[in-house]
């Protein structure tokens, strides 16, 4: 039976059975509210609420009760754009034709990693179970989030065939309460989420540690805290992507003549720790959108987990909303400002939005580091040296700052003469870094080539050709089990791209994994019959077919 707490209006489902005849009492996890349910109480549920149904192409036909329900699946791409929607089987809509539904399909395409089930079982909504003489907590069942602010219409065509989204699905087609019911709050997680902002602003590899501690937490005490979630999105983001750069900064410093293998292998660990974290952060991120994704905790960790990502398209796809609900809030500002920096050519609009986070958070070290290198890039070593100043005053140990610094004190080489001309660098584009890359490593300088694929990465991440030109960089410097998962990734950006199954299969072969190895010569030969490695493929399948 459907029931509800008379002081908040929070909904629960009451498995019938166990009510006795002399009824059970719960306590609402909401308000903390204790009633008292009874045979044959009046369902509180409106006589046109029910379930939802989802049809595939397929023609089987599932039924689901909660937004958010819908809304898991789109992430866990359980469903997809095809896939229709309906309230009373008459009439249907496309999922893929609800605007307000585009941000949770960008999420799974963003999660290719995420793999699509071939059938799913439909999960249960959540019910309470009371025990005799006792009082019971039941568990909630998962608020719906706001797919826009208010209401929002999804015309299907037809005459009196809308579907109307409100704040809770429950109450669909009755009057909204003048107010929302109240949130739980609890307030020792409240101030594990304070403490986690605060070490999340330090920007420091300790920081994010600490930070992600306080809010896991938060977590612990309230499992439902967007807030909580979204700073661990935040810090998972920020600490994936300083290793990314740790790793690139790698191949960028001097070395030594026959150090490119122990650079590898460096460079390796770091863009595996990297990728770790962007996993993490997605995963918190979906949990996030789950509770808040119309909110500003969901829009908040969607739009800083897009700029760790460069998916500019998917961010385009919440900005015009993101920028009314977050317009003052400092780690949004952040989180643009590291999307427009992905640009040189919105290197004035990144600086606007890093000075407005400082100017709404002065604590927000990261901000301030990202404020001194572009003004050190646009020549301002002034401005550069006062922001460095600051992040210094409030991380000491932050050491990109202290590298910042040694390069800003260094002696200043004779100027040049006023009367000599000098030219503007370049900028270089992805496909500039790209044709550099692919040049140095058929000239075997594999040192650079890792380099130029890194720089390329960071403006295409999941680009196919970028990823397989890396893997071949760790096949020339004996590092297969790295080139394997450089090549993985290429073919979940793109499975077809006969390249990387050509070193997918070089690679393990050079492993002993014989099978495997015959499986991607095989589809190389397939995707490619006439590429430039055919005749090696073949060759190699007809020597290991005779080992």
């Amino acid at each position: 039976m459907d029931v509800r707490c008379d002081k908040c209006n929070s909904e629960y489902e009451l498995d019938d059975s166990r009510v006795t005849a002399q009824g059970v009492s719960v306590k609402c996890t909401s308000c903390g509210h204790i009633f008292r349910v009874t045979r044959g109480a009046p369902s509180t549920k409106s006589p046109t609420t029910g379930d939802w149904m989802i049809r595939q192409a397929s023609g089987h036909v599932f039924k689901f009760k909660e937004l958010t329900t819908l809304q898991r699946w789109i992430v866990e791409r359980r469903v997809t754009r095809e896939d229709e929607i309906s309230k009373t089987g008459e009439t249907w809509k496309r999922l893929g034709d609800i605007l307000e539904l585009a941000s949770f399909f960008q999420v799974a395409e963003q999660a290719a990693i995420v793999p699509k089930q071939q059938a799913f079982e439909m999960t249960q909504s959540a019910r309470i179970e009371p025990i005799e003489d006792q009082e019971e907590v039941p568990q909630r069942r998962s608020s719906a989030m706001p797919l826009i602010v208010g209401i929002a219409v999804l015309s299907v065509g037809v005459v009196g065939g809308a579907f109307v989204f409100r704040h809770q699905l429950a109450g669909l087609f009755r009057e909204a309460p003048a107010q929302p019911p109240p949130v739980t709050t609890n307030v020792l997680a409240e101030k594990h989420v304070a403490a986690g902002y605060r070490e999340l602003h330090k920007d420091t590899p300790q920081g994010f540690l600490s930070a992600e501690q306080e809010f896991e937490k938060a977590l612990a005490l309230q499992a439902n805290s967007a807030a909580a979630l979204a700073g661990a999105t935040l810090a998972l983001c920020d600490w994936a992507e300083l290793a990314r750069e740790e790793g690139n900064n790698l191949i960028k410093a001097p070395t030594k003549p026959g150090d490119a293998a122990a650079l590898a292998t460096e460079f390796g660990k770091k863009q595996a720790d990297s990728a770790a974290k962007t996993e993490r952060a997605l995963s918190y991120m979906k949990r996030t959108l789950e509770l808040d994704g119309g909110g500003p905790q969901g829009m908040r960790a969607a739009a800083r987990y897009y700029a760790l990502t460069n998916a500019q398209e998917a961010y385009r796809g919440i900005a015009e909303a993101a920028n009314k609900l977050l317009a003052e809030d400092p780690d949004y500002n952040y989180a643009v400002g590291k999307l427009k920096r992905l640009d040189d050519n919105n290197a004035d609009a990144a600086i606007a939005a890093f000075q407005k986070a400082v100017d709404r958070e002065s604590e927000h070290v990261g901000a301030r580091y990202q404020l001194a290198e572009l003004f050190l890039k646009k020549g301002d070593k002034a401005k550069a040296a006062a922001q460095i100043a600051e992040v210094l005053k409030r991380s000491p140990d932050h050491a990109r700052a202290l590298a910042l610094k040694k390069q800003l004190d260094a002696p200043v080489k004779a100027d040049t003469p006023k009367d000599e001309v000098v030219a503007k660098p370049q900028v270089e584009t992805f496909d500039t870094l790209l044709n550099k890359a692919n040049r140095a490593r058929h000239a075997e300088r594999v040192k650079q080539a890792m380099e130029l694929y890194g720089r390329a990465l960071e403006l295409k991440p999941d680009n196919a050709e970028a990823l397989t030109g890396l893997g071949l960089c760790y096949i020339d410097a004996e590092q297969p089990g790295n080139a394997i998962a450089q090549f993985q990734k290429a073919l979940a950006a793109n499975s077809r791209y006969s390249d990387a199954h050509m070193g997918m299969a070089e690679a393990f072969r050079s492993r002993g994994q014989k099978r495997d190895a015959v499986k991607h010569y095989q589809r190389y030969l397939d995707l490619a019959p006439d590429g430039n490695e055919a005749s090696v493929a073949r060759e190699a399948l007809k020597q290991l077919g005779q080992e």
